[in-house]
């Protein structure tokens, strides 16, 4: 994941809305806080994954449509670190799970607000398609690295 979101959050940065703040890409920081918690090293995103996060968002819609599946993610996390709160990897590493903690929900609804005004005079079949591509990317990433 940390090689994931180093080439997604790096092929976002000075493409994002205006109405996006761009500190809020902080997942691979989070990552790179628990691979060092657990004395793991990251991974480099290849120059494959990396053209290819670059490809996933060449207009503001598709931009939003990337956004909208790394911003959910975070809502999801929070399912996965109650199913592993006793996992003891999770216990020393979790600030990528445990993401926006208790205001996760909060902050996932103004981002569906600013999400909502921003994309509004965008192409509507293009902000799906891209999300679509990032998770098709995602997957075909995990399915890849662990060859």
């Amino acid at each position: 994941m940390h090689a994931f979101h180093a080439a997604v959050d790096g092929a976002l940065r000075g493409r994002l809305p205006p109405a996006y703040a761009a500190a809020r890409l902080i997942q691979v920081t989070r990552l790179a806080s628990d691979l060092h918690a657990l004395d793991t090293p990251a991974l480099h995103a290849p120059q494959t994954l990396r053209r290819a996060a670059d490809a996933l968002a060449p207009s503001t819609a598709d931009v939003w449509g990337v956004l909208y599946v790394l911003e959910g993610a975070k809502l999801g996390s929070q399912v996965l670190l109650r199913r592993n709160a006793a996992n003891a990897a999770v216990c020393r590493a979790r600030a990528y799970i445990e993401g926006e903690g208790d205001r996760t929900g909060a902050v996932w609804r103004d981002f569906c607000l600013v999400l909502e005004d921003g994309a509004a005079l965008c192409d509507r079949q293009a902000l799906p398609a891209a999300a679509n591509r990032t998770f098709a990317l995602l997957g075909n990433w995990l399915e890849d690295s662990h060859d």
